[in-house]
C-alpha cells in the first residue's frame, strides 16, 4: 500500500507539472511574472523533494522494523537452543519437571507476541516445530500430575500457547521428548551429587565418631542421657536423609551397625524413662529412623552399650563441675560453629529444612539441660544470640516447612524447651533477614 501511495503521488504533481506548462502562456498573456512562476517551480520542487524524504523514510523504518522483528525471533530462537541442549543434563524427576514448565512457559510468551501482532505472523511458521514440542509437554505434564506441583493457576497462564496452536498445530509423539522424561517413573525425585553425597557421608561420620568418643566421660545420669538423646537425634537425620533420597539407598548398609547402635539407645532410653523427660513429642521426631531400620535392622545387645550407660541406676545425679561446663559451652559452641560453615553448602530444600531442624534442635538440648539443671543458667545465657537466631529458624520453620503433608502417626517437631527458655529470658528473634539466602529463596529451590 505504501508504494502505491508513491505512485499516485507521483502521478499527482506529474498532472499538476503539466497543468501549470499548459497555463503558463495564459499566465503572460495576465501579467504574471517571472518571479511568480519562479515562486511556484519552487513550491512544486519542495512537494517533490518531500514526498521523495516520505518514502526513503518510510522505506527504512520497515527495514528498521525488519531488524528488529529479526532480532526477537533469533533472541527467542536462542532461549530454545540452550534450553534443549539441558536435556541431556536430565537425571532426576524434578529436573524433567522444571525443563517441561520452562519450556512451556518460553512458547508460551512466543505466542503471546503473535496473538497480540507484536511479531508478525508470517514469522510463525519458524517455531512451528517448537510449539507442537511445547504442546507435547503440556502433554506429558499432565500425564504425570506435574500440573499439581505448579502454583495455583499456574496451567492458566499457557493459554496463548492453547490459542495460538488451537486446530492448526499438533503435538509431537510422546518418543520424541528426551529419554529421561519418557522414564518419569523411574527416576530418583532429585538429583544425586556424588562428590556432595561423599561429603554427607564423611560429615556425618564424623559426627558420629566425635559423638562416640564421650562415651569415656559419661559420669552422671544426665550424661548418660544427653548422650543417647544426641546420638539418636543424629542418626534420625541421617535416616531423614535416606527417606528423603538425598543419599542413595544403595549405600545405607554404609551406616547399618550405627543405625543398629540407634535402636539399642532407644530401648535404653525407654527402659529408663528418659523418655519421661524429654519435650512432650520429642520421641516422636525419631519416626525416621524407625520407618528406616523397619523389618532390616534390628537393635544390638545392651551389652554393647558404654559401662555407665549399663550401670544407669547406680550413677549420682550431680550438678556440673566448671572445668566441664567450659567444655560443654566449648563443644556446643563448636555444633554451632560447624552449622555457621554449613550455610554456604545450602543448595535445596532439603539442606535448608536439614540444617534448620539440626539447629533447633541443639538449641532444644541446650535448653533442655538447663531445665534438667544439668547446666548453669550462665551457660545457656552465653548462648543468648543463638537462641535468638534459633527463634528466626523457627518462623522459617512454620512459614515454609510445617504445613507440608506429613506421614500417618507422625508428630511435628515442637522445640518446646527452646521456646520455653525464650520466653521466660524474653528473647526475641532478630529483626531484619538474618538466615542464610537459600532459606530466603527456599521457595525457588529444587
Amino acid at each position: 500500500m505504501k508504494s502505491m501511495g508513491w505512485v499516485w503521488g507521483f502521478i499527482a504533481i506529474l498532472c499538476f507539472l503539466i497543468g501549470f506548462s499548459s497555463n503558463s502562456a495564459f499566465a503572460q498573456d495576465n501579467g504574471i511574472t517571472d518571479m511568480d512562476i519562479a515562486t511556484y517551480i519552487g513550491v512544486i520542487i519542495a512537494v517533490i523533494a518531500t514526498v521523495i524524504g516520505v518514502y526513503y523514510a518510510a522505506k527504512a523504518e520497515n527495514r528498521a522494523s525488519d531488524e528488529r522483528t529479526q532480532g526477537v525471533v533469533e533472541g527467542y530462537s536462542n532461549q530454545i537452543t540452550e534450553l534443549r541442549d539441558k536435556e541431556s543434563s536430565l537425571k532426576s524427576a524434578s529436573n524433567c519437571e522444571a525443563y517441561a514448565v520452562n519450556y512451556v512457559d518460553l512458547m508460551d510468551r512466543i505466542a503471546y507476541l503473535y496473538r497480540s501482532e507484536t511479531l508478525p505472523t508470517e514469522t510463525a511458521g519458524y517455531f512451528e516445530n517448537e510449539f507442537a514440542y511445547a504442546l507435547t509437554m503440556i502433554q506429558w505434564i499432565e500425564k504425570h500430575n506435574v500440573i499439581d506441583k505448579l502454583p495455583k493457576g499456574k496451567d492458566s497462564m499457557w493459554t496463548d500457547l492453547l490459542g495460538w496452536c488451537n486446530e492448526k498445530i499438533d503435538p509431537l509423539d510422546e518418543a520424541q521428548l528426551p529419554m529421561p522424561m519418557q522414564k518419569y517413573d523411574e527416576l530418583p525425585v532429585e538429583e544425586v551429587d556424588r562428590v556432595r553425597m561423599l561429603q554427607l557421608i564423611e560429615g556425618y561420620s564424623q559426627q558420629i565418631t566425635e559423638l562416640k568418643n564421650k562415651e569415656r566421660s559419661l559420669k552422671t545420669t544426665t550424661d548418660c542421657e544427653t548422650y543417647a538423646i544426641n546420638y539418636v537425634d543424629l542418626m534420625d537425620q541421617i535416616a531423614f536423609l535416606y527417606a528423603q533420597e538425598s543419599i542413595p539407598k544403595d549405600i545405607g548398609r554404609y551406616f547399618e551397625n550405627e543405625f543398629a547402635y540407634a535402636l539399642t539407645m532407644i530401648q535404653w532410653i525407654e527402659k529408663h524413662n528418659v523418655i519421661d523427660k524429654l519435650p512432650k513429642g520429642k520421641d516422636s521426631m525419631w519416626t525416621d529412623l524407625l520407618g528406616w531400620c523397619n523389618e532390616k535392622i534390628d537393635p544390638l545387645d545392651e551389652a554393647q552399650l558404654p559401662m555407665p550407660m549399663q550401670k544407669y541406676d547406680e550413677l549420682p545425679v550431680e550438678e556440673v563441675d566448671r572445668v566441664r561446663l567450659l567444655d560443654l559451652i566449648k563443644d556446643y559452641g563448636k555444633i554451632l560453629a560447624d552449622f555457621t560453615k554449613q550455610e554456604r553448602d545450602l543448595k535445596t530444600k532439603i539442606d535448608c529444612e536439614v540444617y534448620a531442624m539440626a539447629y533447633l534442635d541443639t538449641l532444644d538440648q541446650i535448653a533442655y539441660l538447663q531445665k534438667q539443671k544439668a547446666i548453669p543458667q550462665e551457660v545457656t545465657n552465653y548462648f543468648e544470640n543463638n537462641f535468638a537466631y534459633g527463634l528466626n529458624l523457627w518462623e522459617w520453620y512454620n512459614q515454609n516447612v510445617r504445613d507440608k503433608p506429613i506421614e500417618k502417626d507422625e508428630i511435628e517437631p515442637t522445640w518446646t524447651d527452646l521456646k520455653g527458655w525464650s520466653k521466660e529470658k524474653n528473647i526475641e528473634p532478630f529483626d531484619g533477614e538474618v538466615l542464610p539466602k537459600p532459606m530466603l529463596l527456599y521457595k525457588e529451590l529444587e
